[in-house]
């Protein structure tokens, strides 16, 4: 099930956007914001994220082992099962 986006949710990426130094009305980032970004991106990649099977791992890894298992499942190895990141 996808979640949609609501005005709360909307209103925290603006935010988000605005405190990392982004500016998209002009329609790309600066030097410092692409840094702060990617920064941001691969410090969210390395938090812990808590698998159904109770344990913990990074999200980096987690979104790498999903896209194993959607590659086996389009060659016909396998099943798929989408991983849900409830918080």
């Amino acid at each position: 099930m996808l979640r949609t986006a609501t005005p709360s949710s909307l209103g925290r990426v603006l935010v988000a956007v605005r405190l990392a130094g982004l500016h998209p009305e002009v329609g790309f980032l600066h030097a410092e914001g692409r840094r702060r970004l990617i920064q941001l991106f691969e410090e969210r990649l390395l938090e812990g994220v808590s698998h159904p099977l109770g344990f913990r791992k990074p999200l980096g890894e987690t979104i790498e082992v999903q896209a194993q298992r959607l590659k086996a499942a389009l060659l016909g190895r396998g099943e798929y099962t989408p991983f849900y990141l409830w918080r």
